[in-house]
């Protein structure tokens, strides 16, 4: 329908032009004036969208920042890295950048609008006095000069219509919504601090339940962690494994019981203090359109590593998708969100734990960090977060149980209870549910 109306308006505007031309052929100078204008509309209108689309990237990092800091996924990370107000503040510089474009914009298209406006009013007055003329000098009768002026109101409105329709087809190309939605989280009063390098979290008669939910994620959870120790939560989807992790590192509140660090209650503690002390891998991790530098950085903005350093700890970590000047390398943006490179889900999972890594923490939780990565890097991973617990608490959420063998003690889950906890000779030898859940994976393995 919109084809059928456009051509309508052309075949009136040629209409009106050979009307014009049976009277006189110069009586079309001002009609070509005319549609002069409405083509400089046209390109002022193509200036505008050109410049919307350059500012399209510039909104879209002011949007990734901004769901950094206010998605749930993203929150939880975040909170657990302390690295909020590096996002607040690089989510503040692409506003400003946005804001600071869109003034530009502002005043080039007013300019550009006012251009216009002040040559077609011209044009119009013009094509008026050039008629008039015409009378003067007996050129055109009375009668031809009404039927000009009336055949002018024709074409300009014809003209316009036309010329709407483009620019219509034109905005159409733009879907950008502008909008500024931000918000600041309440926070809550905590006054005390870790002093010390953290040795012992201790749960008591823990449960927790989801805001809406009608049951306990987890409840009654009885546990203590020790410095030097790695312990593997295990169990099947839904058993409570990640809630546990989130009120290990003191992310959830519980719902009842406590949670002490060092026997100082979890909800005392300030946030930096207490997130100062953990790295988190978490298994639904952030995908940080940023450089593979800064990803890293995030894991402790406080320090900063040599280039050597940054090569070093990957090498140790065993992330070989990195290399100082490959395709990959430190300073290689990452993302599609405006123009990054998009890495693999496993490279991305490399990443997180590279940034758990980075960080000097007493706590190192990771969760299900091998959940896209192949038998051989699931491996490999374990002997780096071995390393990486070395006099430190090392907790790690897993389905894949041929790692449990190598922690110290296995915390078996089911239903939000924890079931079982021991060495995983000590589970083999009681032969209940983590032993039946080994042995059937084993023998899964053992037929491919």
């Amino acid at each position: 329908m919109q084809g059928l109306y456009v051509v309508q308006i052309l075949v009136s505007i040629a209409m009106t032009g050979f009307l014009v031309w049976s009277y006189d052929p110069i009586l079309v100078l001002p009609f070509v004036g005319m549609m002069g204008t409405q083509i400089l509309g046209i390109f002022s209108n193509r200036k505008k969208i050109k410049m919307d689309l350059a500012l399209i990237p510039i909104q879209r990092k002011r949007q990734v920042y901004k769901e950094y800091l206010t998605k749930y996924e993203n929150m939880k990370e975040i909170c657990s890295l302390g690295v909020h107000r590096v996002f607040c503040e690089k989510w503040k510089k692409a506003l400003q950048e946005a804001i600071s474009y869109e003034e530009r914009v502002t005043r080039n298209v007013y300019l550009l609008r006012f251009a216009e406006d002040a040559i077609k009013r011209l044009t119009i007055v013009a094509a008026y006095l050039l008629c008039v003329y015409l009378v003067d000098r007996h050129m055109v009768g009375i009668g031809q000069f009404g039927a000009m002026i009336l055949l002018m109101q024709q074409f300009q409105n014809s003209s316009s219509e036309l010329v709407e329709r483009i620019q219509e087809v034109h905005a159409s190309v733009i879907h950008v919504q502008n909008g500024l939605a931000y918000f600041e989280l309440p926070q809550e009063q905590r006054n005390k601090r870790l002093e010390d390098s953290l040795h012992r979290i201790t749960l008591e008669q823990v449960s927790y339940r989801y805001p809406a939910a009608n049951r306990f994620a987890v409840a009654d959870i009885q546990l203590e962690l020790k410095k030097n120790e790695i312990y593997a939560v295990v169990g099947k989807n839904g058993s409570g494994k990640t809630t546990l992790s989130r009120l290990i590192c003191g992310l959830f509140t519980p719902t009842e019981g406590t949670v002490r660090f060092d026997g100082v209650l979890a909800e005392e503690i300030e946030n930096a203090s207490l997130f100062g002390r953990t790295t988190v891998a978490l298994q639904d991790f952030s995908r940080y359109a940023m450089t593979v530098r800064e990803n890293i950085l995030l894991g402790d903005v406080k320090r900063r590593a040599s280039d050597k350093e940054f090569m070093e700890l990957a090498k140790s970590m065993k992330v070989t998708f990195l290399s100082k000047e490959g395709v990959v390398n430190l300073d290689t943006e990452l993302g599609v969100e405006y123009g990054g490179m998009e890495l693999s889900g496993g490279q991305w999972q490399q990443l997180a734990v590279l940034r758990a890594k980075y960080k000097d923490a007493d706590l190192v939780i990771l969760d299900e960090p091998t959940a896209a990565l192949d038998p051989l890097k699931e491996a490999e991973l374990f002997e780096v977060f071995q390393e990486m617990c070395q006099g430190k608490i090392g907790v790690i959420i897993t389905h894949r149980l041929g790692m449990c063998a190598l922690a110290d003690k296995i915390i078996h889950m089911e239903q939000g209870y924890i079931t079982e906890v021991g060495s995983h000779r000590e589970l083999m030898e009681r032969n209940e549910g983590y032993a039946r859940a080994f042995r059937k994976q084993a023998q899964m393995y053992g037929s491919m």
